[in-house]
């Protein structure tokens, strides 16, 4: 003997998983990444208030690795609060470093 049982329909699409009240637990694995970074310096006089050193420095931060995690949840079906803790391991780049009084590097 066979039945039928009917079942009820979904709400919303399976794949839309921002609803407000939803919640997850996330992780995050990185392998390469690059950021940058840009920075001014000006040294002056405090007795003439003539500038006695002005540099630039680029630097481009290669990133070798990261870990992370953290907890997202939806507020609303389009706004959500997310906590998240990132471990990241970085090396420094300088491109067109300034010269130091003698001209070296």
């Amino acid at each position: 003997m066979a039945s039928c049982q009917a079942t009820t329909p979904l709400e919303s699409p399976p794949w839309q998983g921002n609803a407000a009240g939803s919640q997850s637990w996330l992780g995050k694995f990185g392998l390469f990444t690059v950021y940058g970074a840009e920075s001014d310096l000006e040294v002056t006089s405090p007795l003439t208030g003539d500038s006695l050193i002005e540099a630039s420095l680029d630097t481009e931060m290669i990133g070798r690795g990261g870990i992370g995690g953290g907890y997202q949840r939806f507020l609303r079906d389009d706004f959500a609060l997310l906590v998240s803790l990132e471990a990241r391991y970085t090396d420094a780049v300088l491109i067109d470093p300034p010269l130091t009084a003698g001209g070296k590097e």
